[in-house]
């Protein structure tokens, strides 16, 4: 995958893995959001576990893993709320990374498309974490605080 290499574990072994939809199924989705005005970041509109921890909202297992690493290290985190832009398919689009850390803003991506490959070609500064980028995180949050870390969800 393309997009700013994550400076957080640089080289660590690692595969993709991700949800991919028909183009049936990315028609009708993209034609229900447009009818209801989707757009920009919605709490709890990701395909994750969601829920509330010290403060932060996590639309995924990934995202509760990456909060609670960072705040385990003292790593500086905060949701980040700034529109970005984009062009697809002729039109020009907003989206919200996910957050910002140590003024960074970091994106945490478990699936790819060619929208998503968009985004990020026009936002070259947002930083991707990647599964590879992941793993140690996850090893990390699995060894200290179980398996079963999602209940750590407030």
């Amino acid at each position: 995958m393309k997009g700013t290499p994550s400076p957080w574990f640089k080289g660590m072994p690692g595969t993709f893995q991700g949800r991919h939809h028909s183009e049936e199924t990315k028609l009708r989705l993209s034609v229900v959001a447009r009818e209801r005005k989707f757009g920009g970041y919605t709490q709890g509109s990701g395909v994750g576990k969601k829920g509330w921890y010290q403060g932060f909202f996590c639309d995924s297992s990934w995202e509760l893993a990456f909060v609670i690493y960072c705040l385990d290290h003292n790593i500086s985190i905060r949701r980040n709320t700034e529109k970005r832009q984009y062009t697809w398919q002729g039109k020009r689009r907003n989206y919200i990374p996910d957050f910002v850390v140590n003024g960074v803003i970091t994106e945490i991506k478990g699936f790819d498309s060619e929208q998503w490959q968009e985004k990020i070609r026009e936002n070259p500064d947002v930083v991707v974490m990647y599964e590879t980028d992941m793993l140690p995180i996850l090893e990390y949050v699995k060894s200290k605080y179980g398996k079963n870390f999602v209940e750590l969800y407030e």
